[in-house]
């Protein structure tokens, strides 16, 4: 995978809207582009990224991004709706709709 840090929420959020096609994908899409979102997004790219950097198994980079929609520590905290908007939808993907957002990146 030839993806830079800084291209990845780019990227990632791009891919759900070519690569994907199902409710939640675009839900997550919607509420990405949000400003409301935007701490939430980099937070789960930061979380995600040391996890697919540098890797070439395409199996292992879904896999990793559905394992960090899941680790985002306080959700559910008071005043935390953005994160946890996304952390619900998250759990909405199918396998198919991660190996989609995944296939985007290479």
């Amino acid at each position: 995978m030839k993806v830079r840090k800084e291209e990845l929420g780019e990227m990632l959020h791009t891919a759900l809207r070519k690569f994907c096609d199902s409710t939640p994908t675009s839900v997550a899409w919607n509420l990405i582009a949000l400003d409301a979102c935007s701490a939430a997004w980099d937070e789960y790219v930061e979380i995600v990224w040391p996890k697919i950097r540098g890797t070439a198994d395409k199996d292992l980079v879904w896999k990793q991004l559905k394992a960090a929609g899941g680790e985002w520590p306080g959700v559910g905290d008071h005043g935390d709706h953005a994160r946890a908007a996304l952390r619900c939808t998250f759990r909405m993907f199918s396998d198919d709709d991660w190996k989609q957002m995944a296939g985007y990146l290479g």
